[in-house]
């Protein structure tokens, strides 16, 4: 003899999970762009999304280890002030496609492979 029904126990205990995010596609397929839903971002909160932990695990899934102080060199060399205050998805990509036509210029093998693994890490980091 079941003390419980089979079926109402597999819902309550989905339910729990749902409750606590655990399961739920939409914490785990979250947005991990920089942009997000807009067509573009302010300098200011570039330079904060830099710095955050999250951007560390996407560099680090690149092949870097980069630390808020390198993050924020990538950021002024990729995007330099003549941009103004904000930056759109378009200049991002640019961007990238201007260090991708420079890296094809190096002769060095490591510095070659170093800005490969940034270009990357920028890929991931603004990916649509």
């Amino acid at each position: 003899m079941l003390l419980f029904n089979r079926k109402s126990f597999i819902k309550t205990d989905r339910l729990r999970t749902l409750k606590k995010g655990i399961g739920d596609k939409r914490t785990e397929n979250q947005d991990r762009s920089l942009f997000g839903e807009a067509s573009q971002i302010s300098r200011r909160e570039l330079s904060k999304k830099l710095k955050t932990d999250e951007v560390y695990n996407l560099s680090r899934e690149s092949g870097l280890n980069l630390n808020p102080d390198e993050r924020s060199r990538i950021e002024k060399e990729l995007i330099p002030k003549s941009y103004g205050e904000s930056i759109s998805k378009s200049e991002f990509k640019s961007n990238i496609d201007k260090l991708t036509k420079e890296k094809l210029g190096i002769e060095d093998v490591r510095a070659k492979e170093k800005l490969k693994r940034e270009i990357e890490f920028l890929k991931k980091l603004g990916k649509d």
